[in-house]
């Protein structure tokens, strides 16, 4: 057994095996981060909520346009029944422009 230590064959399956249990630690322990699509996604979900709660009984749509880097809000659209009411319209807007930071002139609420 002492002669199989000392041979070359031993060290080799040592190094290989080391290798793969760095290599192992190493891309388990990378956390994956959420897409800019899956966090819009998850941003309009809460905008949604969040409308809802203003317009009572209303079952908003709401749309995020992102540039192509995905990070980018272009525009947003919102459609919703509210709209006819210009304060719950001004609320809606203002709600929209800050969570996402963006300009008001890029947000569309619609009935």
């Amino acid at each position: 057994m002492k002669d199989f230590l000392k041979t070359d064959i031993f060290l080799k399956i040592a190094v290989i095996t080391g290798l793969a249990v760095l290599f192992i630690i190493l891309f388990t322990s990378i956390e994956e981060k959420d897409s800019p699509i899956d966090t819009y996604t998850q941003t309009e979900t809460k905008l949604i909520s969040m409308i809802s709660l203003l317009c009572k009984d209303d079952s908003p749509k709401v749309m995020i346009k992102t540039d192509k880097d995905g990070v980018t809000v272009i525009g947003v659209g919102i459609v919703t029944e509210s709209a006819n009411n210009p304060v719950i319209k001004e609320k809606i807007l203002e709600l929209t422009s800050k969570i996402l930071d963006v300009s008001s002139a890029r947000i569309c609420i619609t009935i």
